[in-house]
């Protein structure tokens, strides 16, 4: 029996002055360095629509194919390079920007 698909979603809050060049440094650099690996299946952004601060700004949501991928990401090189490269960047800021990440595995889906 096949393993279900798992997705790590990350929470993230953005500091109004910096808003623009995070974004630009994520989309640019941070998600291809993610990608690098070939064990993300797909990631997607959303922002939040509305002012609730009580939920982050943005969400990232990473798909794998099972659990497996998802800890062979974790283990990577790829992926402690972009961790690394974060924390450089953004030395002062993980902790404020960073609200949640977890991961999920898939039960079901349907569609119309």
């Amino acid at each position: 029996m096949k393993e279900n698909k798992v997705v790590n979603i990350v929470g993230l809050d953005m500091i109004p002055e910096t808003e623009k060049e995070y974004n630009k440094w994520y989309d640019e650099i941070h998600v291809p360095m993610v990608m690098e690996s070939g064990e993300v299946k797909k990631l997607v952004r959303f922002k939040r629509i509305g002012d609730d601060n009580n939920y982050p700004k943005y969400m990232t949501m990473v798909e794998f194919e099972d659990k497996q991928a998802y800890e062979r990401q974790s283990n990577s090189s790829a992926q402690a390079k972009a961790v690394a490269d974060a924390r450089q960047t953004w030395p002062d800021r993980g902790k404020e920007l960073l609200k949640w990440w977890v991961q999920y595995e898939h039960i079901k889906t349907w569609e119309a």
